[in-house]
């Protein structure tokens, strides 16, 4: 609630919105047209909700001088605290450009792994499974009969 009190709801509303519909926006370029250049391309729109931050700190700090510097107000408001409260805008803009740069730099990390066809875990082919199946039940095959032999052997 101290945030709705010191930034407002509108500049939380229209942050928020921004967020969510650039969020959005850039899932549907993932998903839909997945292309990295695009996605490049898109990335700086994601710090809208920081520079809509910005500019209410920076109006903020600046109605916050004039008021540090009005010798006719009622109260007296220790500097620090005044500059916490400014930069407030600032850490909420930060914070809401998180999802949609997020998904815009996995989205651009997925589409060039891909590109690139290196793969983590490299796929086995039918013959090497194959092969390694045969090499596991011969493998059983000889432990079984070692243990027999011992086990039968007379003494």
């Amino acid at each position: 609630m101290v945030v709705v009190s010191v930034c407002g709801m509108p500049f939380l509303t229209c942050v928020g919105v921004l967020a969510l519909v650039i969020t959005l926006a850039a899932i549907v370029l993932l998903i839909r047209f997945k292309h990295e250049k695009l996605l490049a391309t898109f990335m700086p729109l994601c710090f809208l909700p920081l520079i809509a931050g910005l500019i209410q700190s920076v109006l903020a700090i600046g109605s916050g001088i004039g008021m540090q510097l009005d010798d006719s107000a009622d109260f007296v408001v220790d500097s620090s605290l005044l500059l916490q409260m400014n930069l407030l805008p600032l850490l909420v803009g930060a914070v809401a450009c998180v999802p949609a740069f997020l998904v815009t730099t996995v989205g651009r990390w997925q589409l060039v792994w891909k590109a690139s066809g290196l793969q983590l875990l490299p796929e086995r082919g039918a013959e090497a499974a194959a092969a390694d199946n045969d090499q596991s039940d011969a493998w059983v095959e000889n432990e079984t009969n070692e243990y027999l032999e011992r086990l039968v052997r007379p003494r």
